[in-house]
């Protein structure tokens, strides 16, 4: 079954396919004229797939899509109504498109005058930011990737062998007895130093099949300070600068501190890094032993979990204390100067304007850089900078801010952005803080918004991008240790 369906009006054109093929669903979708996306989703029965694939195709014509063949658009025959009509109340949601944009934007701004709790606004968002969530589905998707590339073939099965052993090794080495000095050793290096690729790997797994079916093994990753001055916006690039952990451009770096925030950068960067590294190793789980057999690879979906009190061995008092810890280590800070610096940190994340904000919108603090097109409103990072470089008009066609409209100008014309299925995959992919600014004030569902208008304070906005910095250097380094070098 393939059927085909269109969206459009006054601010939309956009097409969605799904192909249904026995226990595989292809989905294909975008705006028309532009380059398509795709996810393939393989299902363990017909009837689970034939199931989901129904289910969407409900969701998209609820949305408004339409289905088109080669004979046109199919009009549905409307069965007469014997019943008399019931009044219903119109809702204010339910207006036309280009009214619905103005609509969701009064009402961001209407809820942001309302006067919330500190106490309840931080229980809030302490709920809905969820850092275990981006760093899991990042690990898992990654596995699942690994898996579906098994198929009949040795190699696959091989290159899946390869990933667990690499992933036993690096949890093995990070345990509770290493862990605290080995993150540590990490961020120190990270001070002037990117992550970035060294010698090829050496694995000491199972392999089945001839040598020529032999697994890629990689490349190790490490600190180091090469530097190509080329892409701005990768890891490749180490750049010297004034301020400790921001290896990017020194133009970058002289805005940093004309803002003021050179000192602000290094300490939320630590705070992201540790949250990174703690959660990752410590708090998203492991796989089940099944994946573990190197003569049998479960069919089944990769899931992480824990073993009973595993989890609850870091938690807040745990990690505050680690972040403590090391702000006293590396700037020789006082206890209570560096339990200053995680309170003003957290009441920037939890209890801000800002943070009224991006719970209003349904937003995670905590960023991704592909956005799930089930789960997710909000694009990744790596979702947004493709679409500002594809110069995609119906996205950005009400931009007011000279500064977003410099950003834009400067993305498309002049950054140099190496465009390939890996670039970003594997958390490459790095905004620069305008492009951060203009990410954070970004609202698919509306017009871009003015910080000013939302009355926000750039200093909350900087310690996000600051912290999704750290996380983003983190989560980079153990995918690259996990699926090998670039």
């Amino acid at each position: 079954m393939k059927k085909y369906f269109e969206y459009k009006d006054a601010v939309s054109n956009k097409f969605w396919e799904i192909n249904l093929k026995e226990n595989q669903v292809i989905l294909t979708f975008g705006r028309i004229g532009n380059k398509p996306q795709q996810i393939k989703k393989k299902f363990s029965s017909n009837d689970e797939s034939k199931k989901f694939a129904e289910t969407k195709i409900k969701e998209k014509t609820n949305k408004g899509y339409r289905e088109k063949t080669n004979k046109g658009y199919i009009i549905k025959k409307v069965e007469k109504d014997t019943k008399k009509p019931i009044k219903t109340k119109v809702k204010k949601n339910e207006l036309d498109d280009k009214e619905k944009l103005i609509d969701i934007k009064k009402k961001v701004l209407i809820s942001l005058k309302k006067k919330i709790e500190t106490k309840k606004l931080s229980t809030q968002t302490q709920k809905n930011f969820d850092l275990i969530k981006v760093l899991s589905t990042y690990l898992l998707t990654q596995f699942e990737n690994s898996q579906y590339a098994v198929g009949d073939k040795p190699w696959g099965a091989n290159s899946f062998r390869k990933d667990i052993y690499f992933y036993s090794d690096f949890y093995s080495k990070y345990d509770d007895k290493n862990f605290k000095k080995k993150i540590f050793d990490l961020l120190i290096k990270s001070k002037n130093n990117t992550p970035q690729s060294g010698k090829v790997r050496k694995t000491k797994h199972y392999q089945s099949g001839d040598d020529f079916e032999a697994d890629l093994p990689g490349k190790e990753v490490n600190y180091g300070d090469k530097h190509n001055p080329e892409f701005q916006h990768q890891f490749t690039y180490c750049n010297k600068t004034q301020i400790d952990f921001f290896k990017g451009p020194i133009n970058d770096a002289k805005q940093i501190i004309k803002l003021g925030f050179d000192k602000l950068f290094s300490y939320s960067f630590i705070y992201g890094y540790l949250d990174g590294a703690i959660n990752t190793i410590f708090k998203i789980g492991f796989l089940d032993n099944s994946f573990f057999d190197p003569l049998h690879i479960p069919s089944k979906k990769p899931k992480l979990g824990h073993p009973p009190g595993e989890k609850e061995k870091y938690d807040k008092i745990n990690i505050r204390n680690i972040k403590i810890e090391f702000f006293k280590k590396f700037y020789k800070f006082s206890k209570l100067k560096s339990e200053k610096i995680i309170d003003d940190i957290e009441a920037s994340i939890f209890q801000s304007k800002l943070s009224h904000y991006l719970l209003i919108t349904k937003e995670n603090y905590f960023i991704t850089q592909y956005k799930d097109i089930f789960k997710d409103k909000k694009d990744g990072s790596r979702d947004f900078l493709k679409k500002i470089s594809d110069e995609d008009e119906n996205e950005f066609k009400n931009i007011k801010d000279l500064r977003i409209k410099k950003i834009l100008d400067f993305t498309r014309k002049k950054q140099k952005i190496k465009w390939s299925y890996y670039y970003g995959n594997d958390m490459s992919c790095i905004l620069n803080y305008e492009q951060f600014r203009f990410y954070t004030l970004h609202n698919p569902c509306s017009e871009t918004l003015d910080d000013k208008e939302l009355n926000l304070n750039e200093k909350d906005i900087f310690i996000r991008y600051a912290i999704y910095m750290g996380v983003q250097e983190i989560q980079f380094y153990i995918h690259h240790r996990i699926f090998g070098g670039f």
